[in-house]
Order: C-alpha cells, then sequence, then structure tokens
C-alpha cells in the first residue's frame, strides 16, 4: 500500500479551461481547413481558366504588331507575292 501512495498523483482538473481549449484546437483546424479548401478552389478556378484561354483562338487572332494577322483585303496593293514571302522570312 505505501508504493501505491507513493506514485499517486492528485491534482484537479479545470474542465472549462480544458473545454475552452479544445474548441480553440478545433476551431484552429476548422478555420485551416477552410483555408486550404479555398485555395484548392482558387487554383482549380485558374486551371480551368488557363485551359479555357488555351483552347481559345484569342490569343491566336490577337493584333499585335509581332504576330498580327492578315487577311488578302488588308494586303498592300503595291507589295508583290515575292516581297510578301520576304517579310514572312
Amino acid at each position: 500500500m505505501n508504493r501505491l501512495n507513493k506514485t499517486k498523483e492528485e491534482r484537479t482538473v479545470d474542465f472549462e479551461e480544458e473545454r475552452m481549449a479544445r474548441l480553440q484546437k478545433d476551431k484552429r483546424g476548422r478555420k485551416e481547413e477552410i483555408e486550404k479548401r479555398k485555395a484548392e478552389e482558387e487554383r482549380e478556378r485558374r486551371r480551368v481558366k488557363d485551359e479555357a484561354e488555351m483552347k481559345s483562338y484569342g490569343a491566336v487572332f490577337a493584333k499585335t504588331p509581332k504576330t498580327a494577322m492578315e487577311s488578302n483585303k488588308d494586303r498592300d496593293p503595291t507589295k508583290t507575292a515575292r516581297e510578301y514571302e520576304e517579310d514572312f522570312f
């Protein structure tokens, strides 16, 4: 019995404090899950947007100086076909 009494530990338990700590931990966990889910949704939204942009022809037909596409109607009538081929290369 003496051995048992030597190892005996008595402590008071503050249930309210333990409850508050558990609730805070749960709240932090839920908040992290929500943030992860939002980040994942944002990545997915960007991926879908990028895929849609790659599938569209908007970038191909964009009028930029280096990649401007011309129709035959927009050609300069004073240039010959050979000159256009030279400009192409």
